[in-house]
């Protein structure tokens, strides 16, 4: 068994890591622990992510909580990204000043300077992105600029999950040679891809078309885990 907690840099990273992905617990408390403890051990422009945040109600469990960490960490953001049920955050340093480190992003931009504004811009700019910035503002990485963007998205975590063929992901599914899910998409996983917040501007990337968020199991014998 690997060892958890604090022990985990000690034992099985010590010192700092430059990418960290927690795919443990999926309860809002142990992802605001991974968060916490991970993002202090991340290298100088390191990424930490957290996967699986199925469902609106984490924005009070998780997000908010993140966002009270994420204020106190003054100057060493560069980026928070969001997913449909993924958060990752990017520490700044020199690495994240590399070309393969910077998001670029294709079609049209549209500027706008108020979130009432978002859902107009992005009706009207499919496969191109929306950029939210105002000077008046400041940044967006204080408790209530990163809460303010992460209520504003929170649909993006909206979590409506089908099987094909119906029942193949539940108990006894397993017979089934070729299960998909798939997740009955929300409005705004309809048309928003990604969400990247800077220190002074948001950068919401619009989907060409209606996004598939899917997944396909085939087989139907599971392997071991190596080293458990």
């Amino acid at each position: 068994m690997l060892p958890c907690g604090k022990t985990f840099f000690q034992t099985v990273a010590p010192g700092y890591v430059d990418i960290l992905i927690d795919d443990g617990g999926h309860e809002s408390n142990q992802m605001f622990v991974t968060l916490r403890e991970g993002y202090t051990h991340l290298n100088a422009g390191g990424f930490i992510g957290i996967e699986d945040i199925h469902g609106e109600r984490y924005l009070n469990e998780f997000f908010y909580p993140a966002a009270d960490f994420l204020a106190t960490q003054t100057g060493s953001v560069y980026a928070v990204h969001i997913y449909p049920f993924l958060l990752m955050v990017q520490k700044t340093g020199s690495t994240h000043l590399r070309p393969a480190n910077i998001l670029t992003f294709t079609g049209a931009p549209v500027i706008v300077s108020s979130i009432p504004e978002i859902q107009a811009a992005v009706a009207g700019n499919a496969g191109g992105y929306v950029i939210l910035e105002n000077s008046a503002w400041g940044s967006f990485f204080t408790a209530d600029g990163l809460k303010n963007i992460f209520s504003t998205v929170n649909d993006l975590h909206h979590f409506d999950m089908k099987d094909y063929p119906a029942g193949c992901a539940t108990k006894g599914g397993d017979a089934v040679p070729q299960c998909m899910t798939y997740v009955q998409n929300s409005p705004l996983q309809e048309k928003i891809t990604g969400v990247h917040i800077y220190d002074r501007r948001v950068v919401f990337e619009v989907a060409y078309s209606k996004p598939s968020i899917q997944a396909v199991r085939k087989g139907t014998n599971w392997g071991g885990y190596a080293g458990f």
